[in-house]
């Protein structure tokens, strides 16, 4: 099995459910 982060877990989720853009700012959190 392959170790993945935790940033690349979300970013294949995101792909697997289809989402094409996500929008932020640099330095912004999500609360």
């Amino acid at each position: 099995m392959e170790m993945l982060s935790g940033a690349e877990m979300v970013v294949r989720s995101l792909i697997d459910q289809g989402v094409k853009q996500v929008f932020g700012y640099p330095g912004g959190a999500v609360p």
